[in-house]
């Protein structure tokens, strides 16, 4: 196999994420990882790539796994710091959820995304888990938790 195989089935899955069709995507993605040494810097793009798809469909824990390998082979890959922190608060994961945040911000990263996943992270480990009273965001009980 090539890198040019790889990079074609790296096109077609990303295709198929455009149409919303992950689980075919996954299938592209994981053809292009066979496709490439294992360490290659394209590796961890499509580590990456496949992590999305499977944020998408709800597959947490897969995504965590891709993620981490992509981040072992380039750990400043910014976006797969944010994939990789989305779904460890899918899993309810909010320590690594706030080391995944924390290196962002090491990395200056300051993006829309990072912003609410903060935001969300520091909520539930204020509240060990415990969720505010509807609509009480502001409350007493929020400033005592904090």
């Amino acid at each position: 196999m090539s890198l040019a195989t790889a990079e074609g089935h790296k096109i077609q899955g990303s295709a198929l994420f455009g149409a919303h069709d992950y689980s075919k995507a996954v299938v592209c993605y994981t053809a292009a990882l066979q496709a490439t040494p294992s360490k290659a810097k394209e590796a961890a793009v499509y580590y990456a790539n496949r992590a999305a798809c499977r944020l998408k469909l709800g597959h947490h824990w897969e995504a965590i796994s891709d993620c981490t390998a992509a981040l072992d082979i380039d750990s400043s890959y910014v976006k797969t710091l944010t994939w990789r922190c989305l779904a460890f608060e899918g899993v309810h994961d909010w320590e690594n959820a706030l080391e995944d945040i924390t290196r962002m911000q090491l990395l200056r990263v300051d993006n829309d995304v990072v912003m609410p996943i903060n935001k969300r992270v520091h909520q539930k480990l204020a509240f060990n888990g415990q969720q505010p009273p509807p609509g009480k965001d502001d409350s007493p009980w929020m400033t005592a938790r904090r």
